[in-house]
């Protein structure tokens, strides 16, 4: 492995630790890698400091506008009353449809079923067994039922 290999390796690892380290989490094998490597590389200590300012600017409390809490409860009030008059709209709408529907049957009377006969099993295996006649007399015969 080459030395410039060697010494990203070393890098990321020490990358890694200084996340530790900032915990207070880092053994004290850990620290004396972190002391030893970071004087002597400018990458290493610049990652340091950015990992500093972002644990400082994350320490700071976050302000909130203010107004904030008022605007955000006038909002879901407004999208609590949207909704609602939505569902007024869906509902009428529905009682629309089944008085449609209603007034449908009063005046043409309900659906009418089909007067088709319904197909039992054994009449759908008679029809089976005359079409297997049918074939296998026009095969005997000579015809081939898929000329025409």
């Amino acid at each position: 492995m080459s030395e410039d290999q060697s010494d990203d390796l070393r890098c990321e690892r020490v990358r890694l630790l200084l996340s530790l380290a900032l915990d207070g989490r880092a053994t004290p094998a850990q620290d004396a890698e972190i002391a030893a490597h970071v004087p002597v590389c400018a990458g290493c200590r610049g990652a340091r400091a950015a990992d500093h300012a972002v644990r400082a600017r994350c320490a700071q409390p976050a302000t909130v506008p203010s107004g904030f809490a008022g605007r955000v409860a006038a909002a879901a009030r407004e999208q609590r009353l949207a909704a609602r008059a939505q569902n007024r709209f869906l509902f009428a709408a529905a009682a629309a449809a089944v008085l449609v529907a209603g007034v449908a049957v009063a005046a043409f009377g309900p659906p009418q079923r089909s007067r088709a006969t319904p197909h039992t099993a054994a009449a759908i295996a008679a029809d089976r067994e005359t079409a297997g006649r049918a074939l296998r007399t026009g095969l005997a015969l000579g015809r081939n039922p898929r000329e025409r």
